[in-house]
This record gives C-alpha cells, sequence and structure tokens, in this order.
C-alpha cells in the first residue's frame, strides 16, 4: 500500500512538474490573445491608419486641425486597437488629437508580443508624438492590459496625466489569483509591474474600475491605488465587469468626470 501511495505522489509530481514546464515555455500564448486585423481603411470615418514620415504604422488617429491636446489610448488584450474607437464618443471635442495605438503581434503590425517589445514600441510613439506636437499636453489612457504600457511611459516621460481602466498592480498578482496552485510568481516573465513603474510618476491618476471584474478584481486596482502617492482619484463601478465597462464610460453618470479628467479639467 506504501509503494501505491509512494509511485502515485512521484507520478502526480511529475505530471505537475511537466504541466509548469508546459505553462512556462508557451506562457506568452497563454497571455496574449491578439486579433489579427489588416484593415486598409478605418470602418470609422473619424479614424484613420497612422504613419510617421518613415512609414511606420503606429496605429489610428483622430486629427485635428488645430489641436490642443493629445489622448493616447493603449488597449486591452483582446482584439486590436480600432476596436477601442469609442474613444471618439467619449471624446467628442474635436480640438482633442486622439491615438489609438497598437501592438506589435497585434492587428495590422507584425511582431510577437512581449513585455519587452511593447514597452519599446509605447515609448517610441510617445517620443514620435512628442516630436511632431512637442507643446500640447499628453494624457495616456490604459486599458486592462494597456495599463502596463500606460505605467511604465509615465514613469519614463513626461505626460499630463494618466487614466487606467480595469488596472492591476501586477500581471503576477492577476496571475496567482487565477491559478493559485502554479508558482506565477516565479515562471512569469511579462509582469507588467505597474505598481512599481507608478512609485515614481507624481502625475494626477485616475482608475476606473468595475466592481463585479472576475477576470482583474478590483483589490488589484485598490492595491494599485492605495500605493500611489501622487494626486490621484478612484471610480468605482457597481455592477460592472471586465468586458462591460466601456458603456458605462461612454454613457453612464460618471462620463463627464471622467471626460473632464482626460482634458485636464
Amino acid at each position: 500500500m506504501l509503494r501505491i501511495c509512494v509511485t502515485l505522489l512521484v507520478a502526480l509530481g511529475l505530471i505537475y512538474g511537466a504541466l509548469i514546464v508546459v505553462a512556462s515555455i508557451t506562457q506568452r500564448n497563454l497571455q496574449y490573445f491578439p486579433t489579427h486585423v489588416d484593415r486598409k481603411g478605418s470602418g470609422n470615418t473619424s479614424f484613420r491608419p497612422w504613419r510617421d514620415v518613415a512609414g511606420q504604422f503606429w496605429g489610428y488617429i483622430r486629427p485635428a486641425e488645430d489641436p490642443k491636446r493629445v489622448v493616447i489610448l493603449f488597449h486591452g488584450n483582446g482584439g486590436e486597437a480600432l476596436g477601442r474607437n469609442w474613444l471618439d464618443e467619449l471624446v467628442p471635442d474635436k480640438s482633442v488629437l486622439l491615438l489609438l495605438a497598437e501592438y506589435p503581434g497585434f492587428g495590422a503590425r507584425a511582431g510577437d508580443p512581449s513585455e519587452a517589445l511593447i514597452f519599446k514600441e509605447a515609448t517610441l510613439l510617445l517620443d514620435t508624438v512628442r516630436q511632431k506636437w512637442a507643446l500640447l499636453p499628453v494624457t495616456i489612457v490604459g486599458e486592462s492590459l494597456g495599463s502596463g504600457p500606460a505605467s511604465y511611459i509615465a514613469s519614463q516621460r513626461d505626460i499630463d496625466r494618466l487614466a487606467l481602466i480595469s488596472p492591476f498592480s501586477s500581471a503576477a498578482d492577476v496571475g496567482q489569483y487565477h491559478y493559485p496552485y502554479f508558482p506565477i510568481r516565479w515562471i512569469l516573465k511579462d509582469r507588467y509591474e505597474n505598481m512599481r513603474y507608478l512609485s515614481a510618476a507624481p502625475i494626477p491618476l485616475h482608475i476606473v474600475h468595475g466592481e463585479a471584474d472576475e477576470v482583474v478584481p478590483i483589490q488589484f486596482a485598490e492595491k494599485l491605488f492605495e500605493a500611489y502617492t501622487g494626486p490621484k482619484s478612484f471610480t468605482r463601478l457597481s455592477g460592472y465587469g471586465h468586458n462591460d465597462i466601456v458603456p458605462a464610460l461612454i454613457k453612464g453618470e460618471k462620463t463627464q468626470a471622467f471626460r473632464d479628467f482626460l482634458l485636464g479639467r
């Protein structure tokens, strides 16, 4: 009987170890869910593909003839940048130039997504914006996964303000919550340590999070918020989860307050 128990424990240990190895090797396939779309047109008359003078595609732009501010959105994990064209409705002020940033490996952009590559390209995008619109205040918006590059940029570059939708303290925190029996904190490569990035970013921060979010539970946004030492505010949306929070932002009782923050009012 003892031999059977030992054999069973060894077998279970080997299976567990094998699962950890497989998860470690394939983790980026499990972490990112891009949609690959090559849009010839925007599908929305307000946005059009945006390329720099060298022809590099960065995402989609809603131009402004005499812009007063730039708002850059880094989108969440599912889909691609143009799926966030709701930003046009959220910010109807046509004096605001809007950019929907695209990640490598998402949408029409080639490449394999990783934290290092996304951060590198996000920083280059902001530098490109600064070269073209040097005097304009910049608001960065990060949605879910996008809270990673948004928080990182806030720690590396001078921006006016930062808005985070459904953010998290770190990807390791969220991953360990969902998979408590796996050593996520040990094996995760792309950690998106937003709390650490924002420790050196004393700019106005506004967080919006659904209280019913099951993908990124609100406790991880609260952890991020509590650790932040700069000027900050938090909007909690009762009854909203991870995937239905946007309608509440566009047409809800909190819409105007969020819009005012984005525009620096």
